[in-house]
């Protein structure tokens, strides 16, 4: 927003590596194609360079293209009878595949003119339709089947002939799929709820493990970046999950309002989300780094909207509805080619705290509240209209129902862009608006700052929240906001804050708050929102940092750079003597102390009655063996193709004549499977040990 650096101050007074939503500005997104397509719209794709749309539209498919800053219909593609339902298209446009049931149609554009190029058949015509179709650049194919396989084609002179299938280990079929714009990452959730990631090189699939698990996810939403930033959920519940660089787990980062949501995807680059609900919302989201931000949001008047897509940097975006039987495309009239950025190949993704933007008049400086003067004590808005010099007002931003507003280098709060009632007059150095999801509905608040110190604003009841304390610092999630008084003590901003009253400390995770009820000692936000526990803190050593939390009690923590485990629930507590810890799906989890890497589970893990020495039965991974060609104990794959044999088949057949012999002949079925070839190097193969572990050291025993 072109105003935003007046006003969106992190310092001390604000977060350490936080995220908020901010206002939304007034839209530039403007409807600029409205068609009906008589039949069932259903999915669409946008070519990588933005000139080509495909749209799936009951058994065809329609395609559009850009001309003259405009899209039109160019062409459209025939199928069969049966329905189809989704498609690709190459980053240039000139390939373009769709699926029915049993089959995936391929097209080649020729000069103007899309040509049928092939038909792939499926060896069950009653197969439902293929789900994803994605091209690469250098003439390759990769389809994703309902059916749990993967295959990869390659493009023989004018054919794409099928070269490598993988099985997915799971055998369960997929609803949803998602695959990064790189085309290295793919997202496939399971009919149980299970999201998977894998790993694509080549011409090959590699298995990842379970990341999470949607509970009653019909129907499953899912889209990925190249950053490894995973949108995940049901159309009641989705969530922004980071990915680790090894594809292993993700973590939750951001939660949206439950709106009942029907569709997400990100646009090339991941920087820029946009989400429709059922009744024809669309939201706009920037994503950086952690942050995310509210664009805008639409109102099309167009319900249960089928599939939406973004162009590069999202300057075109289009919809299609099943039940309105339409397509529409929007375009962001403030876009520029500035607006684009690159993002990288598949990499060890890590999370990079922002840098703190700084206000204005603050720029260079730690920028805490000034300590010289008392804080506000008050519930009351005490600016006088009559006693502040008037000066011209300059729209800052839009926040909620409320509007930011500059005059005379002092900021204020006043009603939306039409109300002219002030909340509060131009007599403050900084204003910042914060959003906050509570009970599932975003209330508006303004953290004002100014020659009094920090103060918290409700605009529902026109007054500063009452507190005795001075207030010096805050930090601020989508969901929780915390201010901090001049004793050390940290509140929640809604209830009442004293000398003594609130938090030794607190920490911000996964969107939450870790709160030291006393600095060895721990609870944690979430557990209360979410699980409804109220239940007792959880002892740490006095400075730890928490890293990870699970469910009620469970949680991981760093104290002089060595790892602890406490999971209360199962009566673990291990101390923090370990290099590192990592919870795997379920009850699995690794170890890593001294050079060795240790895998174990939770229910290896036993306290003998009258001891304080765990027992921990574990076993080590296999170690790399140097070779170039060997990838984690695999140095390649093997594919074998059985059937398309000719055999007869003799049955006896009751005729008017009596009993003939009938001999018939038959093809059998082509099946091709692939397999890992194991490296024969033993460094490969995984040892067990014995660890005993108490509060001084660990002592590993081979067994």
């Amino acid at each position: 927003m072109k105003y935003t650096k007046h006003i969106l101050l992190i310092i001390t007074l604000i977060i350490c590596s936080t995220r908020y939503v901010t206002a939304q500005a007034p839209t530039n997104l403007q409807e600029v194609f409205s068609a009906s397509t008589e039949e069932f719209a259903n999915y669409l794709e946008f070519s990588k360079d933005g000139n080509f749309l495909v749209l799936v539209v009951g058994s065809n498919a329609n395609v559009y293209q850009k001309k003259d800053n405009a899209f039109k219909l160019m062409q459209t593609l025939s199928g069969e009878r049966s329905q189809a339902i989704f498609c690709g298209i190459s980053d240039d446009g000139t390939y373009i595949a769709f699926s029915t049931f049993g089959k995936t149609f391929i097209y080649k554009r020729e000069k103007d003119i899309y040509k049928l190029q092939q038909t792939i058949i499926a060896s069950d015509p009653t197969t439902w339709p293929d789900l994803m179709m994605h091209f690469t650049r250098n003439n390759k194919l990769m389809i994703v089947g309902i059916k749990g396989n993967i295959r990869f084609y390659e493009l023989n002179q004018s054919s794409f002939i099928e070269v490598n299938q993988v099985a997915t280990a799971s055998g369960l079929d997929f609803d949803v799929v998602a695959l990064s714009p790189n085309g290295q990452i793919l997202a496939l959730m399971d009919s149980d709820g299970s999201v998977r990631c894998w790993e694509i090189a080549g011409n090959q699939a590699y298995p990842g493990n379970i990341v999470l698990k949607v509970e009653e996810y019909r129907p499953g939403i899912i889209v990925i970046t190249n950053d490894g930033l995973l949108v995940a959920g049901t159309k009641d519940s989705i969530s922004i999950y980071q990915l680790s660089g090894d594809l292993s787990s993700a973590a939750p980062i951001h939660r949206f309002p439950d709106d009942k949501l029907s569709r997400a995807k990100f646009n090339q680059e991941g920087n820029k989300l946009i989400l429709t609900d059922e009744k024809g919302l669309l939201s706009m989201y920037k994503i950086d780094g952690q942050s995310v931000s509210s664009e805008y949001k639409k109102e099309t008047g167009v319900l249960s909207f089928n599939d939406v897509e973004m162009t590069t940097g999202g300057q075109w975006m289009a919809a299609s509805s099943q039940g309105k039987q339409l397509i529409k495309i929007y375009k962001d009239m403030s876009w520029s080619p500035a607006l684009i950025s690159n993002t990288g190949a598949l990499k060890k993704f890590v999370v990079i705290k922002q840098a703190p933007l700084i206000a204005k008049g603050t720029a260079g400086k730690k920028a805490a509240a000034k300590k010289t003067a008392p804080a506000a004590t008050s519930t009351a808005v005490k600016d006088k209209p009559g006693d502040v010099k008037k000066y011209p007002e300059n729209f800052v931003d839009k926040v909620g129902d409320f509007t930011i507003f500059e005059a005379g280098k002092k900021y204020g709060v006043k009603g939306g862009l039409l109300n002219s009632m002030h909340y509060l007059e131009a007599v403050y150095d900084t204003i910042i608006g914060l959003n906050i999801d509570e009970d599932h509905k975003y209330k508006t608040r303004f953290v004002v700052i100014d020659k009094n110190g920090l103060q918290v604003f409700d605009p529902d009841k026109s007054s500063f929240i009452n507190t005795t304390e001075k207030l010096t610092e805050y930090m601020y999630s989508s969901e929780y906001l915390l201010v901090k008084t001049g004793k050390g003590r940290w509140n929640f901003y809604n209830e009442s804050i004293s000398s003594t009253s609130g938090y030794a400390n607190v920490q911000l995770l996964y969107n939450s708050f870790v709160m030291f009820t006393a600095p060895n000692k721990i609870k944690v936000a979430a557990w209360d929102k979410i699980h409804g526990y109220f239940g007792e803190s959880y002892d740490v050593p006095e400075g730890a940092e928490i890293i990870h939390f699970g469910g009620p009690g469970e949680f991981l923590y760093k104290s002089k750079n060595k790892t602890g485990y406490t999971n209360a629930k199962r009566l673990i507590y291990l101390p923090p003597l370990f290099d590192d810890i990592k919870l795997s799906f379920g009850t699995k989890l690794q170890l890593k102390y001294g050079a060795e890497i240790y895998s174990t589970s939770l229910d290896d893990i036993r306290l003998p009655r009258f001891s304080s020495t765990y027992i921990i039965k574990a076993m080590t991974f296999g170690k790399s063996c140097g070779r170039s060609d060997c990838r984690n104990g695999i140095i390649g794959m093997t594919t074998e193709t059985t059937g398309g044999k000719v055999e007869k088949r003799q049955y006896d057949k009751l005729t008017i004549n009596g009993w003939i012999t009938v001999t018939s002949t038959y093809v059998t079925p082509v099946k091709t499977t692939t397999s890992a070839i194991n490296c024969p190097d033993r460094i490969h193969d995984s040892k067990r040990f014995v660890l005993q572990v108490d509060q001084e050291a660990v002592v590993v025993n081979k067994l």
